[in-house]
């Protein structure tokens, strides 16, 4: 019987694992469209995209200590050209940050199983829809955008995009994290040196739809070991204004300064005061945004984007397609280009967001049924093409403005539909994981039940087939539909669980001998079970709701654990109290403290110590565990030996070697 159970709950958690990605995670790629060109003359032969990985908003945009921005030559190019915030979503990692950015929509979530590397599926970019593109960063980030997966799931360079990476042994985290930037800047020099002698690669350089990459890393690495608000963090800041200065030079002169480069200065992602990133805080999320040169309004104001629109931006700035797969929404404002190209680009947008709204939409209609299908109410595809004609034969200047709004108000609509569509499932399925959370938990009380009172339900067979007949016709009811619907292969699975599991529940209430007295005594702890998942379910949105458990942890171990001797009792109470004090206490800092790992490694010790000499008539005939303790004594020691260490040395700017490197590792795997 507990072999059946205990696969049973094998099976059932493994779906409710999978029903999280595909209820609240659904890839955002729909494949199938065609790209919708820009019309008109592009403002731009060439764009300069410049990520500086981690640079946080508020370091550029606010004055430092003795008044002065800490990057004043982008500051002084911000004036001629627009700047703001750009927004990006969670995850605020590297990979996402860049995918928004270049390719236009927020990450596909079934890339985290490659570490945000490698691309588990194929996607549009900015890159690809180049004629010519070069990139110099990190092997963690440029290849991202190089390569394409084909049919075999082989991964093939992209002829037109050549990359140029260092190693992942040049990244230094602590001795010099900014030497990864001046690698990106030294190798476009040699670039730019060889171009002059190179009269077939000049060809390629002024051509038009040329984009040059620069992923400069160090900012993020700095962040990580010194924390933004360190002097090196602020110096770095210096060291890459000073190189961007440089470099935008060296482009300038490498093109005889025809003014048809536009530049673009930004972030990835930022981070917070302790130097991680991933979550959703403000200093993760807010990223600098500058723009300058051809084809870029100059605005006395900020203008602030999402992170995502940068990828309309640069398509429209060099006259390229949109890529397919974009979600961003082309910012009017950054454009210093006619009424009628603007308004063509826009144009352009809605096409093209409205195309994915249209194969999403043909995706969904062949897995439902003709009657049942419900299309998005507020906009049809012939009232759309109605409303784009007119504005395609607006001429006049009133019109221009008016449309201008409506084209505004058009892309929104098709955002909120291709949102319609993507979540068009998502009440279906929450409706199907909850009847079979519910099944589960009744089945696993039942179970309970039926262990405590000593009785099981019939094993004859004339009781067991109604519901055993009964389920095979549900079964087959839900096969039969879902075959019709043209149903995706996870939704078999999704549906027949929980049929599966009443059937088993309907069988044990009707036909067991199960009595509701029989769950007298258990409904306590069930109770208590019950409210301690609630409050665990509450710690994912409010920390003190770990303190509140901790604090019943404690309480009822001291009041049940009657066979524990009373100081035990009281040394669990009083540590539970203690580590309930921990949730209420600032989530990260500013700086580190490696005295409190060493105090805390003190108070450790003592406490194994002090349990390790309660009952010494029992440990002298227990070696194993005599050996056990002081082992982790000796590793506690140690760990917090380390941890001092490490931060010395990266106070020091230094490396903290070998030793340390092999000795964590050793810990880690013992």
């Amino acid at each position: 019987m507990m072999l059946w159970l205990t696969a049973l709950a094998v099976v059932v958690h493994l779906v409710f694992l999978k029903a999280i990605f595909d209820v609240y995670f659904v890839s955002p790629l729909v494949h199938g469209m065609t790209p919708q060109p820009m019309q008109g003359e592009p403002p731009a032969k060439r764009l300069v995209l410049v990520s500086c990985d981690g640079l946080r908003a508020d370091k550029f945009f606010e004055k430092n200590a003795e008044g002065n921005y800490r990057m004043p030559y982008l500051k002084k190019m911000a004036e001629l050209g627009t700047q703001g915030v750009s927004s990006t979503r969670v995850p605020t990692e590297s990979r996402p940050g860049h995918v928004a950015m270049i390719g236009g929509f927020y990450e596909d979530v079934s890339a985290v199983t490659k570490g945000w590397k490698d691309n588990p599926v194929d996607f549009d970019s900015v890159f690809n829809q180049s004629r010519y593109t070069w990139a110099w960063g990190s092997p963690d980030i440029v290849p991202i955008f190089s390569r394409v997966k084909t049919s075999s799931g082989e991964l093939h360079r992209i002829p037109h995009i050549f990359p140029h990476t260092y190693t992942s042994e040049f990244e230094d985290f602590v001795a010099s994290p900014i030497e990864t930037d001046f690698w990106v800047f030294d190798r476009f020099t040699e670039f730019s040196d060889a171009a002059k002698k190179d009269p077939a690669l000049q060809e390629k350089l002024n051509s038009d739809r040329v984009v040059l990459f620069f992923h400069l890393l160090g900012m993020d690495t700095t962040g990580h070991t010194h924390k933004p608000q360190s002097k090196l963090y602020d110096e770095n800041m210096r060291l890459i204004d000073e190189r961007m200065r440089t470099l935008v030079e060296q482009i300038e002169a490498l093109f005889a300064h025809d003014n048809r480069t536009a530049f673009l200065f930004t972030s990835d992602h930022g981070m917070t005061d302790w130097g991680s990133h991933g979550s959703g805080q403000v200093e993760e999320i807010a990223t600098p945004f500058v723009a300058w040169g051809a084809g870029i309004a100059r605005n006395r104001q900020m203008v602030d984007i999402e992170q995502a629109d940068l990828t309309p931006l640069m398509s429209a700035l060099l006259g390229q397609a949109i890529p397919v797969h974009s979600v961003g929404v082309l910012p009017l404002a950054y454009l210093a280009t006619s009424a009628a190209y603007k308004k063509s680009s826009a144009l352009t947008n809605i096409k093209q967001i409205f195309e994915k709204v249209h194969v999403k939409k043909n995706q969904k209609r062949s897995e439902s049924f003709a009657w049942s299908f419900k299309p998005f109410g507020k906009m049809d595809e012939d009232e759309l093409k109605a409303r784009l004609m007119a504005l395609e034969d607006a001429t006049s200047a009133s019109a221009d403005q008016s449309a201008e709004e409506i084209l505004a108000s058009l892309i929104h609509t098709g955002l909120e539909a291709l949102t319609y569509y993507q979540e068009y499932d998502r009440n279906y399925l929450r409706c199907l994981v909850a009847l079979c959370f519910l099944g589960w938990m009744v089945l696993s009380l039942l179970q309970i039940f039926e262990g405590s009172s000593g009785r099981g339900a019939s094993a004859h067979w004339s009781v067991k087939r109604p519901f055993l007949l009964g389920g095979i016709a549900a079964s087959f009811g839900v096969m039969t539909i879902l075959v019709a619907q043209n149903s995706p292969g996870i939704h078999y699975l999704y549906t027949l669980l929980p049929v599966l599991l009443w059937t088993i529940v309907l069988y044990k209430i009707f036909a067991g001998r199960f009595r509701l007295r029989d769950a007298g005594p258990m409904l306590l702890p069930a109770a208590t079970l019950a409210l301690g998942t609630e409050i665990l379910v509450l710690t994912f949105f409010y920390r003190p709701a770990v303190s509140v458990g901790m604090l019943m942890s404690g309480l009822w171990t001291y009041f049940t654990a009657r066979h524990l001797s009373t100081r035990l009792r009281l040394a669990w109470l009083g540590t539970s109290v203690l580590v309930a004090l921990f949730p209420l206490l600032p989530v990260v800092g500013s700086s580190r403290n490696p005295h409190l790992v060493m105090i805390a490694g003190i108070l450790s010790v003592v406490a194994m110590g002090y349990l390790h000499n309660m009952d010494r008539q029992f440990l002298q005939w227990d070696l194993q565990a005599y050996g056990v303790t002081t082992l982790q004594i000796l590793v506690v020691i140690l760990c917090s030996f380390l941890v001092v260490i490490t931060s010395n040395r990266v106070d020091a700017h230094v490396s903290p070697g070998t030793y340390v490197h092999v000795t964590s590792w050793v810990i880690w795997g013992s």
